[in-house]
């Protein structure tokens, strides 16, 4: 068995090379800004390619090669938005959309920005209108999160949200199940800004998560619904002191195929899975395991 930190870089190694060599599948159609294309499945694949590559680029040290994959993954991405004007007219079209803006504020960190997006969204972030769209608490964590890196205000106090999110009422254990599960890992990612400030992690939630991740990661792996499980390693990741050990990450990175990919659940994979199936199974899945991976990659994990 390797050493757990040789195993998390083969992890995210291999998941951001099968991202690379599939990039033609996480383009956009072009017809993207066409009003009848459904928006969502259309960004979604390149949006959370970005996303994570940002991220991974982020954990990484200068020189090692998930670096400069996920440097070229970012800059693929950028390229296939046309760097910012496809994100800015999708904006212009839906000025209530949030969308556009959650996937962009990933980009400036590496230098990349688009100051007309920049500036259209200072201004619809003061209209009445945007302030009147209604969004579940776990999204407003994430627009408030996206507001402040961009510098555009007023952003609410993270406290005041968290606690309406289904985290913050400390709900029972045995209440999660796969919808909680997503929402609360996304609530710790915007707590923590994706892993740049795991001090954004309010005590009380650490404590709580510390208390029943342990569970739910089991839980999840039995059922081997690696999407989740790895998102619940994640958020682990960023605890002050993570649970997991290398047993459980070992059981996790044992889900990876030899081509790189992690399906999102086990049964979902089937051998008449067409192509464009096949992708819908796994990226998502490949994608957090990078984003795990990289989060764990400290001290106390390995």
């Amino acid at each position: 068995m390797p050493h757990p930190v040789d195993a998390l870089d083969a992890l995210g190694v291999r998941a951001l090379e099968w991202a690379w060599s599939r990039r033609e599948w996480f383009r956009l159609p072009g017809d993207v800004l066409d009003p009848s294309v459904p928006v969502d499945g259309a960004l979604k694949p390149l949006a959370e390619l970005a996303q994570t590559a940002v991220v991974v680029r982020r954990s990484d040290p200068p020189g090692g090669r998930r670096r400069r994959l996920a440097g070229d993954c970012a800059r693929f991405a950028w390229d296939e938005l046309g760097r910012g004007d496809v994100l800015f007219d999708l904006l212009r079209a839906e000025p209530t959309a949030t969308y556009p803006l959650e996937i962009y504020a990933f980009f400036p960190e590496l230098g990349l920005r688009h100051r007309p997006l920049e500036e259209l969204a200072a201004f619809l972030a003061g209209t009445r209108a945007w302030h009147a769209t209604e969004q579940v608490p776990t999204r407003v964590l994430g627009v408030q999160r996206v507001l402040a890196r961009l510098g555009i205000g007023p952003v609410r106090d993270p406290a005041e949200v968290v606690g309406r999110t289904w985290l913050g009422g400390l709900p029972e254990p045995w209440a999660m199940d796969v919808h909680a599960g997503y929402a609360l890992t996304h609530d710790v990612f915007h707590l923590t800004d994706w892993g740049a400030r795991p001090e954004g992690l309010p005590a009380h939630l650490a404590d709580y998560l510390a208390a029943w991740l342990p569970a739910w990661v089991e839980t999840w792996l039995e059922e081997r619904h690696w999407d989740l499980a790895g998102e619940l390693l994640a958020v682990d990741a960023l605890l002050p002191r993570p649970t997991a050990g290398p047993d459980t990450w070992r059981r996790y990175a044992a889900a990876q195929r030899e081509d790189g990919s992690v399906p999102a659940v086990e049964s979902w994979v089937r051998p008449d899975l067409t192509p464009v199936e096949a992708f819908g199974v796994c990226y998502h899945a490949t994608l957090v395991a990078a984003f795990a991976a990289s989060l764990a990659r400290v001290p106390e994990v390995v």
